[in-house]
């Protein structure tokens, strides 16, 4: 966190990822969440808020400064442990200043979480691999969905940065490795929640050109093939990247001409989210996957966020 840290908060709406429904399990995460990062110093927690949308800079004090909100969805593995993901937004732009994941073993919860969680268990039957967006839902809800979308039971991907920041102007690079043969899509969302799509792109705009094969090992991101390179520009913060691999082709959006350039959905597009036509194809949970990683990015001059400082200061690994 950067301009959030130490500031007022609130924790709230955190909710199991496949229903999204809040669970017994979700109050109890609330708290420890709330615990953790009063002990940390990293914000100060009010309790009392009803909805993170009730909570507004304008109506507090002059003194409370930049108010952030701390929300996320948790699921249970298949090893039974709960896999958490906590993000902490800017409420008064908006913007996404970290995302924090974590696991609880299947030995600290209590049985009665454990039944509910596992009722909740991933489905055999074959889904689409990117939501559906719903009728009315906003770009933002729908893009934080997407980010949320795992997959258990597929196969092994990994993305990973080579470097865990960049400033302002600096070229960001990625690797990623796959146990299986298949086809990539990358998406990037910036820490406003614009979502773009890196790959396919215009220099290879069919899913049949993006082909990874399981013996090529690590292999770059952007490639010397893609035309373009992942420069670092405001606004900053959690820049996150997401990779969807299928063992066939698969063109997640339907209506896209990449020729005049990468897609790229804000927060304005809700119209056009409807039109560029989002993949309902389901595919058996076993033919696709999901990795994610995120960067933090900082202004030139700029060594580590305030929480970076925060967190070293108190003896937290960085």
């Amino acid at each position: 966190m950067n301009d959030s840290f130490g500031v007022v908060g609130v924790v709230k709406d955190f909710v199991e990822n496949r229903s999204k429904r809040r669970l017994s399990v979700s109050t109890r995460i609330e708290s420890a969440m709330a615990g953790h990062l009063v002990q940390l110093n990293a914000l100060r927690i009010r309790q009392s808020v009803e909805g993170m949308r009730a909570l507004k800079p304008e109506a507090e004090s002059k003194d409370a400064g930049p108010v952030a909100a701390v929300f996320g969805v948790y699921e249970l593995d298949p090893s039974g442990a709960l896999w958490i993901e906590a993000k902490v937004v800017r409420l008064k732009d908006q913007e996404m200043e970290a995302t924090m994941p974590a696991t609880i073993p299947s030995a600290a919860l209590p049985d009665e979480d454990l039944r509910e969680l596992r009722s909740k268990g991933p489905a055999a039957a074959p889904t689409s691999v990117v939501p559906t967006p719903a009728p009315s839902q906003s770009v933002g809800k729908w893009v934080e969905d997407l980010w949320d979308q795992r997959n258990s039971e597929g196969f092994k991907t990994e993305i990973e940065p080579l470097r865990s920041s960049y400033r302002v102007g600096e070229t960001a690079e990625f690797r990623f490795r796959t146990n299986q043969d298949c086809y990539l899509t990358v998406l990037s969302i910036g820490p406003s929640g614009t979502m773009t799509m890196l790959l396919p792109n215009f220099e290879r705009p069919s899913p049949s050109l993006t082909l990874v094969r399981a013996n090529m090992g690590w292999v770059a991101f952007p490639s010397a093939d893609d035309g373009f390179q992942f420069t670092i520009s405001p606004p900053l913060g959690t820049e996150r990247v997401k990779t969807i691999c299928t063992k066939t082709p698969t063109k997640l959006f339907e209506n896209v001409d990449l020729k005049k350039g990468l897609l790229q959905l804000t927060e304005q597009d809700r119209f056009r989210l409807r039109d560029i036509g989002v993949s309902t194809k389901a595919q058996r949970p076993e033919d696709w996957s999901v990795a994610q990683t995120q960067v933090i990015t900082l202004d030139q001059g700029q060594s580590e966020t305030r929480g970076m400082r925060g967190l070293r200061g108190l003896g937290e690994p960085r």
